[in-house]
């Protein structure tokens, strides 16, 4: 069982895992507006959202 699944089942069947295009969708609307700091330079690199993606994944 993936951990997604194991989530969604602690969450008595009411929370669903994300699919991968929704995620990466949701982390690229919000990019733009979020304050980095000092990481705000790459947050227009290439390949940002699926590194973040990715990120979020594997958390």
């Amino acid at each position: 069982m993936a951990f997604e699944q194991l989530a969604a089942r602690l969450a008595g069947g009411l929370a669903r895992p994300v699919d991968d295009e929704t995620l990466r969708d949701a982390i690229g609307s919000v990019l733009a507006d979020t304050e980095l700091g000092e990481l705000d330079g790459i947050k227009d690199l290439p390949g940002m959202v699926n590194a973040a993606a990715d990120t979020l994944r594997k958390a």
